[in-house]
């Protein structure tokens, strides 16, 4: 019989292959530890993108706000001073101040209407990504401005409401609206404008139409519930979003030092 010589390799000791297991581990654990860190600062730079966007249209809407609210505050007491000349006044020979006054009852009303510019801020809770911010202050101050949003949103819809069925059809029936036409050129010039720029002096001759019709009392009470409705918002919703929009600017500019 043919005898094969086998050859013996010397085993490795133990030590050896631990040290292999340990490379092997550590290898592993630094490129989890990589990944991780470039995750973290994938979505700390995200966070910070996010941040500048929601600040600027925040910020920018709190402009906005501002000049809805002194808008309000020109057109209320426009309702007042109708409400006070209606009661006792002539209305045959109405006076200029009167008009503009009946205007800004009855007609002018889009300035005064806020509709936030909320992209940023639906993306962030739509989509998931509010995830990115880790202060549950900052979390918190965006669900509240949002809320408060959505209050405002509801509230113009009941203002609206007053306006199509009680102050429109008041003042289709007694307000002459040539006068708007005239006022804007046409409708070249938006009604904000005109109000600020044009001569009313140069306008045609105030009328109230349909005087014979004209009920000084319900004319009266017309104005005022305007200004009740406006002041009301104006004090509530607004200042509600005020509140909001002020805390989420602070804790935006305290959590990435944004001006």
């Amino acid at each position: 019989m043919e005898v094969h010589a086998h050859s013996h390799t010397a085993r490795k000791k133990w030590t050896h292959y631990f040290w292999e297991f340990l490379m092997l581990f550590l290898a592993v654990f630094c490129g989890f530890l990589a990944e991780y860190q470039l995750e973290h600062k994938i979505e700390k730079d995200r966070a910070k993108e996010l941040a500048k966007s929601l600040y600027a249209e925040t910020y920018a809407d709190s402009i906005v706000m501002q000049e809805v609210i002194a808008e309000r505050l020109v057109k209320e007491q426009a309702c007042i001073d109708f409400a006070n000349y209606v009661r006792d006044s002539s209305l045959t020979k109405p006076s200029i101040s009167f008009y503009r006054n009946f205007l800004m009852v009855v007609v002018y009303h889009r300035s005064m209407t806020f509709e936030a510019n909320d992209g940023v801020l639906n993306q962030l809770i739509n989509s998931g990504s509010l995830r990115y911010f880790k202060s549950r202050q900052l979390q918190t101050d965006i669900g509240k401005l949002n809320v408060v949003i959505g209050k405002i949103r509801s509230r113009i819809l009941r203002e609206y409401t007053m306006l199509d069925f009680t102050v429109r059809p008041f003042q289709l029936k007694h307000f002459d609206n040539r006068w708007v036409q005239e006022l804007t050129e046409n409708g070249k010039i938006p009604l904000k404008d005109a109000l600020l720029q044009k001569d009313f002096q140069q306008l045609l001759v105030p009328r109230v139409l349909h005087i014979e019709q004209f009920d000084r009392e319900d004319a009266a009470n017309i104005a005022l519930g305007v200004f009740i409705t406006s002041s009301g918002t104006r004090n509530t919703q607004l200042k509600e979003y005020v509140a909001a929009n002020h805390n989420l600017l602070m804790t935006l500019r305290k959590e990435y030092h944004l001006k």
